[in-house]
């Protein structure tokens, strides 16, 4: 071996001989690589913070707006993802050029997830379905798959994992419509339980619901009201005037979670991630339609045929809107939101967003008679609807009045 030449001893390397023949270039290929592992750039998206990002679920409502932000502050993002891949190739734009990388995975095959996350210090697991599909369950997917990762995860070394719950997760939830809605309430519960035992230090979320740009929650009422030219009524459990919501803006969300990484106290923690004000579900879809100047002339109770349509005819009608209204997503939103005393959002530092507000905007481009100068008078102002405390507090005076008259 002492006869060999340089070249000689660089070709067997080459070739995958053992350690003690190829030496040379050995080490000089893992030296290369520790240095690729060093932060580098004055910060941005052409940077690198020295971190590296597994995102499962990077193509939904939260993931995509992760992936922005990971890539903002320059991190080194791997995407697992399932079906077609151009799916996801618009999330190349969120970073430089080579900082994302995509690689196929399926949620029962564990070395495709070992390949996603073996060289990564963090991850976060956004999956998320509420109802069931002919390949997964809510179990599988909110259960096992949780665990799954988790559990990998802790073999491969994460140092933080980020999990997303539900802030109605319970073993036993509240059943308004149907017991479909349930069981993904159930689900959620029994995957953070299911997170712990595999990774005590995960840092859990319970969010509330979430709006902003590509929602399922703001977008689905302006699906319903889409081309309504005389008045009509909207569908909600009980008019809505039973239901209160805590609607969370999904970029304080995202703030939430960068600064959970960012302090080490957080870790193995658990937050209830909600809106800074709560509302009857009836006042906030009357100010959405008007915020889209629609003729809406009120919201009413389910009745008997709608719930047997949503249930037998929508899941085998493609023309139908099933993904957006069914027995699982109705048994979800008709459930009040409560708050069990864990820290929030608040605790982490995040100045959280007015529904109000966003909803405006966001319904400005899609409005009706968008011509028209707002200055004229033509329509009706939205005005600000009240918050659920303000009704109850309503409620309470004329009841109180009501009994005076009596007496």
């Amino acid at each position: 071996m002492a006869a060999m030449t340089v070249g000689q001893v660089a070709l067997l390397g080459r070739l995958q001989l053992p350690r003690a023949v190829g030496g040379v270039y050995v080490v000089q290929n893992r030296q290369a690589s520790d240095l690729a592992n060093y932060r580098r750039g004055r910060g941005g998206r052409s940077s690198f913070s020295g971190q590296v990002v597994t995102v499962f679920g990077a193509n939904g409502f939260i993931g995509s707006k992760l992936i922005n932000r990971f890539g903002k502050k320059g991190s080194k993002i791997i995407v697992p993802y399932r079906g077609e891949p151009y799916r996801v190739q618009h999330l190349k734009l969120a970073s430089d050029l080579g900082q994302i990388q995509f690689l196929p995975y399926h949620l029962k095959d564990e070395d495709s997830i070992r390949k996603a996350l073996q060289y990564s210090d963090t991850v976060v697991n956004v999956l998320n379905r509420d109802y069931p599909t002919k390949n997964f369950s809510l179990d599988d997917l909110h259960v096992t798959g949780a665990r799954t990762i988790a559990r990998l995860c802790k073999e491969e070394g994460v140092s933080n994992l980020v999990h997303f719950s539900h802030l109605m997760a319970s073993p036993e939830p509240e059943q308004l419509i149907s017991p479909e809605g349930t069981e993904y309430f159930k689900a959620k519960y029994f995957g953070e339980l299911a997170v712990r035992e595999e990774f005590p230090e995960a840092i859990v979320f319970r969010p509330s619901l979430m709006y902003g740009s590509g929602d399922r929650f703001m977008n689905k009422y302006f699906h319903i009201g889409q081309g309504k030219k005389t008045f009509f009524t909207v569908k909600f459990w009980k008019g809505g005037k039973s239901t209160t919501k805590m609607p969370l803006f999904g970029s304080d969300m995202v703030d939430g979670v960068m600064a959970a990484l960012a302090d080490p106290d957080c870790r193995g923690q658990t937050y209830e991630a909600v809106g800074p004000e709560s509302y009857f579900m009836h006042d906030l879809i009357m100010f959405f339609y008007l915020c889209m100047r629609r003729p809406i002339a009120g919201v009413e109770d389910y009745d008997r045929t709608s719930l047997l349509k949503m249930k037998y005819v929508d899941p085998y009608n493609p023309l139908s809107k099933y993904k957006l209204q069914n027995l699982h997503v109705l048994g979800q939103e008709c459930v009040t939101e409560k708050t069990t005393g864990l820290p929030t959002l608040e605790d982490l530092g995040v100045k959280r967003t007015c529904i109000l507000d966003r909803a405006r905007y966001e319904f400005k481009k899609v409005r009706a008679d968008v011509y028209y100068d707002e200055e004229l008078g033509q329509f009706a102002d939205s005005g600000d609807p009240p918050t659920a405390a303000q009704v109850r507090e309503k409620l309470m005076l004329q009841q109180e009045a009501a009994k005076s008259q009596r007496i």
